[in-house]
């Protein structure tokens, strides 16, 4: 996916792969800029250094190659696929961190107690270390 990404993009903007991911100067101004623009989307997203956000199958790419062929945008659909890998990580961590604090509340008020220390608490007096 990769590889073919990099030949995508110097084949979509005539410029050389040392140059990714820039775009060609007045691209924007081009009729079909939304269509590139989108098309531009699907090569970010094949030739992107961190392996963990390019495609995972040639089946992914191809589905939003053919939305692009379409004329849909898949700008969204791929910022949406990230959001909601964010959230879950996020979500997914929260819900690790309070199980370790509901893990580690019980953990010590299952703690058994020494007998001079609940003299002490009952008492309302310091409790002295050792």
């Amino acid at each position: 996916m990769y590889s073919l990404g990099r030949v995508l993009y110097e084949l979509t903007t005539g410029l050389d792969l040392a140059e990714f991911p820039r775009l060609p100067s007045g691209w924007e101004n081009d009729p079909d800029q939304v269509s590139f623009s989108n098309l531009n989307q699907v090569v970010l997203r094949a030739a992107d250094p961190m392996r963990d956000r390019r495609y995972a199958s040639a089946d992914q790419m191809l589905a939003d190659l053919a939305a692009v062929a379409a004329g849909k945008k898949v700008g969204f659909r791929l910022g949406l696929r990230r959001r909601v890998a964010k959230f879950a990580l996020i979500a997914g961590s929260l819900l690790v961190l309070a199980l370790a604090i509901v893990g580690l509340i019980r953990w010590r008020a299952a703690a058994p107690v020494r007998p001079d220390e609940t003299e002490a608490l009952v008492a309302g007096r310091s409790i002295s270390p050792g």
